[in-house]
């Protein structure tokens, strides 16, 4: 799932005091992270083992630290950034060992990482195999298939994980993000029982900046359930040519928002494909929105043809805000709508074969 990033303005500073066992003096460690100015890069030369990065910060933000050694190999760990000093230390030459104290954003991290150890050993092995095959049978359609549906067996399995964490952690950022990325699943059927644990976060983490956001996308979303009409709007196509969700009345219409960018997205592009092909003529198609910027028009288009996507695609170029993005309000993405012939939301946020599932089930 890809999230947008949400930006505050009050600006203080992280200190990262680290020591890594058995480096060279010449590794180099950095800190990157995004802030209201883009994308930081703080840097620091390792001595003694020793390294300390210090730089501007509004909010909690991801931070990615890392260690280049001498041979050019480079080894990372993801870290919430505070506005408080924090400790990294490592018994091995190498980061990705590193141990992060004196945040308690980053203890809660720690936690959910070890609960999810398991799911992500079984990833790590899937990913391997995966290249470890040669091209011509990675891209064969019932290999393709298979991948996708070990993909969202182990993707429910993280859900489940990441459910279970939250109840005991209604005062942590690292929960909110969790349940941001989870119980966003269940807006298609449980609005209510989102909106009602949302509340069960403490004051100070629903005042957050992604709290706020959240708060944002809750209320959008009292425009986008099921069984609601869809809003109408109009977008440009590849060419040019002005494109209105209403043109396609009468149809089941999937409704889809995604990005070149967005890896999770891609990955769904061979159901979609799959369904499209299928059912496009028993009344049924898909209009695609992209949240490319005006800068990557040419990744947009090249992933279209790539990932096979011969129905109609429209954009804006307007990134996060981008124009039917915004009226849908869409905080992360994939994201899609099933409308009806006569132009009501009957599904949302179907995910691998939910969609040819659904279709099948509406188109006798």
């Amino acid at each position: 799932m890809c999230l947008l990033a949400v930006n505050g303005k009050a600006q203080k500073r992280y200190s990262v005091y680290g020591q890594i066992n058995g480096t060279d003096e010449k590794s180099m460690a950095y800190m990157r992270y995004n802030t209201d100015a883009g994308l930081i890069t703080d840097s620091s030369r390792v001595l003694g083992g020793k390294f300390v990065l210090s730089g501007p910060l509004s909010g909690v933000r991801d931070g990615y630290l890392s260690l280049t050694h001498t041979k050019g190999v480079t080894d990372q760990i993801k870290i919430y950034l505070e506005p408080l000093k924090m400790n990294v230390k490592s018994a091995t030459p190498f980061i990705k060992d590193a141990v992060v104290t004196g945040s308690p954003l980053n203890d809660d991290y720690r936690t959910l990482l070890t609960l999810l150890k398991p799911v992500t050993s079984k990833n790590d092995s899937l990913m391997k195999l995966n290249r470890s095959m040669p091209e011509k049978e990675r891209m064969d359609t019932a290999f393709r298939r298979d991948l996708m549906a070990k993909q969202v067996e182990l993707e429910l399995e993280t859900r489940k994980i990441k459910r279970q964490f939250i109840p005991g952690h209604y005062n942590s950022y690292v929960a909110l993000i969790a349940y941001l990325e989870t119980g966003a699943m269940d807006l298609n059927t449980n609005y209510d029982g989102f909106l009602s644990e949302f509340n069960k976060f403490s004051p100070e983490v629903r005042a957050s900046d992604l709290g706020k956001s959240i708060q944002e996308q809750i209320d959008g979303l009292k425009k986008t359930r099921i069984g609601l009409m869809a809003m109408d709007f109009t977008q440009p196509d590849r060419s040019g040519k002005p494109v209105r969700l209403s043109d396609f009345k009468g149809k089941y219409v999937l409704l889809d928002f995604w990005a070149s960018w967005c890896g999770p997205c891609r990955a769904e592009t061979p159901m979609l494909v799959s369904a499209y092909n299928k059912y496009k003529d028993k009344n049924f198609t898909i209009l695609s929105v992209s949240l490319d910027k005006a800068k990557d028009k040419e990744a947009w288009l090249k992933a279209i043809e790539k990932d096979g996507m011969s129905w109609t695609n429209v954009s804006d170029l307007n990134f996060w805000r981008n124009e039917a993005a915004v009226l849908y309000g869409i905080k992360t993405i994939p994201a899609n709508f099933l409308i009806d012939p006569s132009g009501k939301i009957i599904a949302r946020d179907l995910r691998g074969e939910e969609v040819e599932q659904k279709i099948a089930e509406l188109i006798k």
